[in-house]
């Protein structure tokens, strides 16, 4: 694959979406270890998150697959439940309780 030549505007993006992206997530962790209310906050909210199970994902195989000795044929539609992760109760200890601690 050939590589494109970076012009000078692309540098400049490239650069500033870097520093910003570093200088925001560098505010973001500072605040919230100052803040230790809004981390707890937080720990409530992705609980309940996993729990209500939100979306699933669709997407299309590029090519056959195997699981679990089966074949998912290409160009077929795949759905994940995500609620089949965040439920599981090989991962979860208590999987339908809200436990956000």
């Amino acid at each position: 694959m050939k590589k494109r030549k970076e012009k000078g505007e692309d540098r400049r993006k490239n650069h500033l979406s870097h520093w910003t992206i570093t200088a925001t997530s560098s505010v973001a962790i500072k605040l919230l270890a100052e803040h230790a209310l809004v981390m707890q906050e937080l720990v409530v909210i992705n609980e309940a998150l996993r729990i209500s199970g939100g979306v699933g994902i669709l997407r299309r195989t590029k090519q056959d697959i195997q699981v679990n000795g089966y074949t998912i044929p290409k160009d077929w539609s795949v759905f994940l439940f995500s609620s089949a992760v965040f439920m599981n109760p090989d991962i979860y200890k208590d999987h339908l309780a809200f436990n956000p601690w």
